[in-house]
């Protein structure tokens, strides 16, 4: 039995999820993406997303003009935001970005060997 190949996610998926907008009266879980000129500019990930965007509102460290979330469990929240973050590469994700391999042993796997005092 063949698997089925993964429809590849895009932007315009994550449109067909709900908008963060109004009140809740309950935190919401999830993975959100602040959006900038139709690009992810970040993804997070929080226990109460309405209050997480009100900080990022409040630090104004990240452009942004639209919020799109999705729920999921708490216990799988580092998962997805670390998935998503890989797929979107965004510009103030710096921490979880990947690094370039600039030499012949991070390149091969191999540690880096330490420099010897001869």
């Amino acid at each position: 039995m063949k698997n089925k190949k993964e429809k590849p996610f895009t932007l315009g998926d994550l449109y067909q999820n709900e908008y963060l907008c109004g009140l809740h009266f309950f935190p919401i879980c999830g993975v959100y993406f602040l959006i900038e000129n139709n690009e992810v500019v970040y993804v997070g990930q929080s226990n109460d997303i309405e209050s997480r965007i009100r900080n990022h509102r409040y630090e104004n460290t990240k452009q942004f003009s639209e919020v799109v979330y999705f729920r999921c469990k708490q216990n799988t929240l580092r998962y997805h935001e670390k998935k998503y973050i890989k797929l979107f590469l965004p510009k103030y994700n710096i921490a979880d970005k990947p690094i370039p391999k600039n030499n012949f042993w991070e390149r091969h796997g191999l540690p880096v060997p330490k420099c010897m005092n001869l």
